[in-house]
């Protein structure tokens, strides 16, 4: 039965990263032979850290900018309820449900 162990490694050389994946596997059953391969998954790697970067990127560019074309739409929803909780207020009061002393 082959087995195979990966590990992936960072290398650096000057500012340059450099990423390589070492498979070690046993080429027959009695485990006498093995071979490893090393493999450059630099750009895959480096692929994946843009892509995730880029998408960082976006969702904070997507939520800043709804929030400055929007502050209204917030300021809007908090008056309505605000409002709605006055009038509410409001009605009890003038029912005698509440002790008008607390408020003042």
């Amino acid at each position: 039965m082959e087995e195979i162990k990966e590990k992936i490694f960072e290398i650096k050389i000057g500012e340059e990263e450099q990423y390589v994946q070492i498979k070690i596997s046993n080429l027959e059953d009695d485990q006498k032979s093995i071979m490893i391969q090393i493999i450059d998954v630099s750009k895959e790697i480096l692929y994946d850290k843009e892509k995730a970067h880029t998408e960082l990127l976006n969702l904070i560019n997507a939520t800043v900018s709804h929030e400055m074309r929007n502050p209204l739409n917030s300021i809007h929803s908090q008056n309505i309820e605000n409002k709605a909780l006055y009038d509410e207020l409001e009605e009890l009061i003038k029912d005698d449900e509440i002790d008008t002393d607390i408020i003042k």
